[in-house]
């Protein structure tokens, strides 16, 4: 059958009538369900891919404070390490200077001054180094310049015991060795040495506490 329209030829259905609606609109081509159904997996998708970008960029972060925190607790142990071997070669070398004057006033020999000698020409750098790497702290930069004072008190006391011996006056040097003053403070240059050193150990367990 045909069906007639205001200036056209429309399709019927099949008992004749037109294909518009009973209010005489034509049909929608899309009804709103069917345009949810597509939209809904848009969103989902969309949603999916956000929540992906956060958790990437949240890992990404704790990734690099993790690092970040290995990094310092590293440069923290090396800095440690650097420190207490410059203790330790002062130390070393405190003991070198005592062992060569003891040695010469012993035997008379030249050849046993020369750790004294070597003492002499690396404790001032030596002490300058470990005071340059210990500068951002208070307690040790104090605790150095001790330790500096007493060096010094130390060699002009051996200086003077071994010039005293070159001179021929043995007996004089001899005294000033019994009389106990180096002894002093030679150990007090060991407990100095000693609480420098446990002070960096103090600090690296603070640097390194909590790092991954």
């Amino acid at each position: 059958k045909t069906c007639s329209s205001t200036g056209s030829r429309e399709k019927c259905d099949g008992r004749g009538r037109s294909a518009k609606g009973g209010d005489g609109k034509s049909k929608p081509s899309m009804s709103q369900d069917a345009r949810r159904a597509r939209v809904s997996p848009i969103l989902t998708r969309n949603g999916i891919c956000g929540l992906f970008v956060f958790v990437w960029s949240f890992t990404l972060v704790a990734v690099f404070a993790t690092l970040q925190a290995q990094r310092n607790a590293f440069q923290v142990v090396t800095h440690t390490r650097e420190v207490q071997a410059r203790i330790q070669a002062a130390a070393s070398l405190v003991k070198d200077a005592e062992t060569g004057q003891q040695g010469y006033l012993l035997t008379d020999d030249e050849l046993a001054l020369t750790p004294y000698q070597t003492a002499v020409a690396k404790l001032p750098g030596t002490v300058e180094g470990l005071a340059t790497l210990t500068a951002d702290n208070a307690a040790q930069v104090h605790a150095i310049a001790q330790v500096r004072s007493k060096i010094d008190v130390m060699l002009e006391q051996l200086a003077e015991t071994i010039a005293l011996h070159q001179a021929g006056q043995t007996g004089a040097a001899l005294a000033i060795v019994r009389s106990g003053r180096s002894v002093s403070n030679m150990n007090a240059l060991r407990i100095d040495f000693g609480n420098l050193a446990a002070e960096e150990e103090r600090l690296l367990a603070q640097g390194t506490n909590g790092a991954p």
